[in-house]
């Protein structure tokens, strides 16, 4: 039987991002508790999931799941199946949705799960998300080298999703799910800071990166900010 694990990253803050991971962690208790939980609270995120991956120790997959989001059940146990029998990454929903505050507020509240997304954009309810909730072998987090130390500054999910492209693959998502982002306060982030603006150009070269020299390339990017790829 295949060991999975999830990693969950997670910062508590004493007021909003709490309340979302305690809904979150009684939903994963409820729906999948055969599943063991670890955490990871190092300020970037991609940091926290390197954090709870290597807590969980050995594992044949790895369900990452922010502490502030929901999928639904059938879409995790259809990810872990398919990103273990196809070796790739794949994404528990293909679609995503921002709740607006009010949502997220009558969700938690134990109220009717009637979502709105917060506005009609790419900020609100989107297709094809990058992150969220999405399954990971083994095998390929480790061709990869573990998720790579980007700090809070942004884009180290669209660096990770272009990363398991060049390596694995095209990367696929659940078809007809969705998941749900509880409400809190944004992140305090300067888009403007040195590495913001690194770890976005970082993103922008990978995801142009094509042919039989991707992933020498993306090797050599990744060194650049201090990530060894084997």
């Amino acid at each position: 039987m295949a060991r999975v694990a999830i990693g969950v990253p997670r910062w508590p803050d004493g007021g909003h991002r709490d309340q979302a991971w305690m809904f979150v962690r009684d939903w994963m208790s409820r729906h999948y508790p055969q599943w063991p939980r670890f955490e990871g609270h190092d300020p970037g995120p991609g940091e926290a999931r390197a954090q709870a991956a290597e807590a969980a120790g050995q594992w044949d997959a790895i369900v990452f799941n922010d502490a502030d989001t929901l999928a639904h059940p059938d879409a995790i146990e259809a990810a872990v199946t398919q990103c273990i029998a196809e070796d790739r990454m794949v994404i528990c929903a293909d679609s995503h949705m921002y709740l607006s505050k009010a949502s997220s507020d009558r969700i938690l509240s134990g109220g009717a799960w009637f979502c709105r997304p917060r506005d009609f954009g790419d900020n609100g309810i989107y297709a094809r998300p990058c992150s969220g909730v999405f399954a990971v072998p083994r095998s390929l987090y480790d061709r990869i080298g573990g998720y790579p130390a980007l700090g809070p500054w942004g884009q180290e999910d669209q660096v990770w999703f272009e990363l398991c492209r060049i390596f694995d693959g095209p990367v696929t998502w659940t078809a007809e799910h969705i998941t749900l982002h509880l409400w809190h306060p944004p992140a305090d982030r300067d888009p403007n800071r040195r590495e913001a603006r690194r770890n976005y150009r970082l993103w922008q070269q990978l995801a142009r990166l094509r042919g039989p020299s991707a992933q020498r390339q993306a090797r050599e990017l990744m060194a650049e900010v201090g990530h060894r790829i084997p």
